[in-house]
């Protein structure tokens, strides 16, 4: 069976979110219930910009989310992205 796409309302909310070149954007939360779609609608915005964009399992990668559980706050946080996502793992 084809993977078929259907559009939501929420992707040009996304879209603009993303295409905001504001130098800090704010943290965006996307919550539902499981199977909805929210996945696959982050991807199918993100297949369609220019921009670059680093994507994480959590479910998939245990390594990644032990490492990330030790951070104490959002800077170290930021520190862990930072010396974990360099040009070459991108």
């Amino acid at each position: 069976m084809a993977n078929l796409y259907v559009p939501r309302l929420q992707e040009r909310e996304l879209r603009r979110f993303i295409d905001d070149d504001a130098p800090h954007k704010p943290v965006l939360l996307l919550d539902g219930a499981r199977q909805v779609g929210k996945t696959t609608l982050v991807e199918a915005v993100l297949d369609r910009c220019a921009g670059d964009s680093v994507r994480i399992d959590l479910e998939r990668d245990s390594r990644f989310r032990s490492d990330m559980d030790d951070c104490r706050d959002f800077g170290g946080f930021v520190r862990f992205m930072k010396e974990s996502w360099t040009s070459e793992t991108v």
